[in-house]
C-alpha cells in the first residue's frame, strides 16, 4: 500500500501480488489512520482514480477502507469527504 495526501484527501494505492495467478479478485481491507493521513472525521467517499475520481469504488466505514483488487494488479482510490 502507498499513500499520497493533500489536506482532507488521500490517494491510496493497494497492490496485490498473489502467488496463484488464477485466484481472481478479492476485497482488500485497509485500516486508515485518519489523524496521520489528515482525513476529517465523518463520512468519506472512496472514488476510482482511473475514472479521475468520478466513479465510486469500494467503501469507507469508520476507519476501514474496503476495495476490490484483482490478482497481480493494483487499485488506486481517492478518499475524500
Amino acid at each position: 500500500m502507498s499513500v499520497y495526501t493533500r489536506p482532507g484527501k488521500a490517494l491510496v494505492i493497494v497492490v496485490r501480488d498473489a502467488p496463484n495467478n488464477y485466484s481472481g479478485s478479492v476485497t482488500a481491507t485497509v485500516e486508515l489512520d485518519r489523524a496521520k493521513l489528515g482525513l476529517p472525521t465523518g463520512p468519506l467517499r472512496a472514488l476510482d482514480m482511473e475514472s479521475m475520481g468520478r466513479t465510486p469504488l469500494g467503501t469507507v466505514t469508520g476507519n476501514r477502507l474496503e476495495v476490490p483488487v484483482n490478482c497481480d494488479d493494483f487499485t488506486a482510490i481517492l478518499i475524500e469527504p
